[in-house]
C-alpha cells in the first residue's frame, strides 16, 4: 500500500481521501489530457491556443500558459470566446481555420471545468459558441475581402 502522502501531495489533515483524490486529479486534467493525444492533434493545439493567446493580448489580458496551466482559464468568458470568433474574421482567416480554433478553445475550457477552475454555467455557455456550418461560412466568405490568411491548403 502506498501511503497518503506519496500520492497527495496535500496535507491531509484539513481534507478528506476523497478531496484530497480530487485535488490530485484536477492538477493533472491538461496533462493526462495531452499525454493521450497525437503528437499532430498537441502541435495544432499548441497553434490554436498560441492564437487564442495572441487574441487575448490583443485585447489587454496577458495569458501565457493556457496551454499547461488549467488556472489561467479561470477568467476566459463566453464573450471572449465568441470575440475571438470574431476577430478571426477580422484578421481573415479562414472558416475552417477558425472552427478549428473555436473547437480546441472549448477543449481546454472544458479541461477547466474539469479541474475545476472554470465554471460549469460558464463552459455551458462557451460551449454555445458555434463554428460557422459550411453554408454559413460560404455566406460569410462571400461578404469579404479574401486574405488566405490561416487557410490550411
Amino acid at each position: 500500500m502506498i501511503p497518503v502522502m506519496e500520492v497527495f501531495p496535500v496535507s491531509p489533515a484539513s481534507l478528506t481521501i476523497g478531496q484530497l483524490a480530487n485535488e490530485y486529479a484536477s492538477s493533472n486534467v491538461f496533462q493526462d489530457y495531452q499525454e493521450k493525444i497525437a503528437a499532430n492533434t498537441l502541435k495544432r493545439h499548441k497553434d490554436d491556443i498560441a492564437l487564442f493567446s495572441q487574441f487575448l493580448t490583443h485585447i489587454g489580458m496577458t495569458k501565457e500558459n493556457l496551454l499547461v496551466d488549467a488556472a489561467e482559464w479561470s477568467d476566459i468568458t463566453f464573450g471572449l470566446v465568441e470575440t475571438f470568433k470574431r476577430w478571426q474574421l477580422d484578421q481573415g482567416y479562414a472558416i475552417a481555420s477558425i472552427n478549428a480554433h473555436i473547437s480546441t478553445v472549448k477543449v481546454y475550457a472544458k479541461l477547466a471545468v474539469k479541474a475545476g477552475v472554470l465554471s460549469s454555467e460558464e463552459y455551458a455557455m462557451i460551449k454555445m459558441v458555434s463554428g460557422y456550418r459550411h453554408k454559413e461560412g460560404r455566406n460569410v466568405d462571400a461578404k469579404r475581402e479574401v486574405t488566405r490568411v490561416g487557410d490550411k491548403w
